[in-house]
């Protein structure tokens, strides 16, 4: 089992006694991992007696709006003044599953102008300092396993069946049913804790992986006829959805998730990659099944960042254009290992 810090802890916990209201907030676009172990604090916290508020850039997906309480959840999209009052009014805030402020988007500056003590649990690397506490390591599966380690040590005995079910979403979702690397023996054991308080591991897979729209279905088809493309000789393939086609299929908040997975299923390729047209940029997501780093590629090359094998980011270029840089830095940079890609 992963041992936590219990110096840091504890100092936490000597905070969090003295406070009354909690804020808890995840990054924009939140994903299984992000709303799990936001509502596993939430529900921790509320059992406490806190005033406890979750609040969010943006929509949660869909295929895990089922949680309890997930309805309790505020957008800063649809309520900037009130979530600018409740972050304003918070003596403790839970930066979950994020390591840099602009991850917050719409949130950044109002969380960074907060008084607050601020607690991040994350496991990406390279945290930045701008809270307070900081609970980060990039051996541990997810922002989940890392919150259960917490509330464990932070006490035992809130743990709870609602609580270990969000927790047991969020581990699931980030490790990709358990499949990715990131799934380590402490991760199996965490899991395997949560499913003796009764969790319905059946239910919470289905509800989560097997509850998605058919328009979801059918751009997926879609997309896999029409817009995957493969570089054999890179061991690369990437798909591509253009603004329009999000619209023609009736796109929801979190259709996409998984789509860019599903290139590593051909044999012989190491390194996928999704490009989605948004409003206002181009959303890139990063998958390696090989060495590749597309932490780097991220970082380096498309305002991002997240993990060597899972990694993600932005660019404010057109779709062509970034396809075309991707090709580029893939072709003259892939030597089948792990590197580091000039900028």
């Amino acid at each position: 089992m992963y041992i936590i810090d219990k110096e840091k802890v504890a100092k936490a916990k000597k905070i969090i006694n003295s406070s009354k209201k909690i804020l808890i907030t995840g990054h924009t676009h939140p994903d299984g991992d992000a709303v799990g172990g936001s509502l596993a604090t939430y529900h921790f916290f509320k059992k406490l007696g806190f005033d406890v508020t979750i609040v969010m850039p943006d929509e949660i997906p869909s295929s895990v709006a089922w949680l309890p309480e997930a309805n309790a959840i505020l957008f800063n999209e649809e309520n900037e003044d009130r979530v600018g009052e409740l972050v304003s009014e918070a003596d403790v805030i839970f930066c979950i599953d994020f390591n840099e402020p602009k991850r917050l988007k719409s949130l950044k500056e109002v969380v960074l102008q907060s008084k607050a003590t601020k607690i991040m649990i994350d496991h990406h690397p390279q945290p930045s300092d701008f809270v307070d506490i900081t609970f980060s390591d990039t051996k541990i599966s997810s922002a989940s396993e890392y919150v259960y380690y917490f509330l464990k040590e932070f006490d035992n005995n809130i743990i709870d069946k609602t609580i270990a079910e969000c927790l047991f979403l969020g581990i699931v979702t980030d490790t990709g049913s358990f499949i990715y690397s990131s799934a380590t023996p402490p991760t199996f054991k965490a899991a395997s804790e949560l499913l003796s308080y009764g969790i319905d591991k059946q239910k919470i897979l289905s509800n989560t992986l097997d509850s998605y729209s058919e328009n979801r279905m059918r751009l997926m088809g879609y997309i896999l006829e029409n817009k995957m493309v493969v570089m054999q000789e890179q061991k690369t393939a990437y798909i591509s959805i253009t603004k329009e086609e999000f619209e023609r299929f009736g796109y929801e908040n979190g259709d996409h998730e998984g789509f860019v997975n599903i290139p590593l299923s051909i044999k012989g390729i190491e390194i996928s990659a999704l490009f989605m047209e948004m409003d206002e940029s181009i959303r890139v997501s990063f998958r390696a099944a090989g060495n590749f780093d597309v932490n780097l590629l991220a970082r380096n090359h498309f305002n991002g960042g997240g993990h060597q094998k899972a990694a993600g980011g932005k660019t404010y270029k057109n779709l062509s254009e970034t396809i075309a840089r991707f090709e580029r830095i893939i072709k003259s940079s892939h030597k089948y290992q792990v590197i580091k890609l000039s900028s």
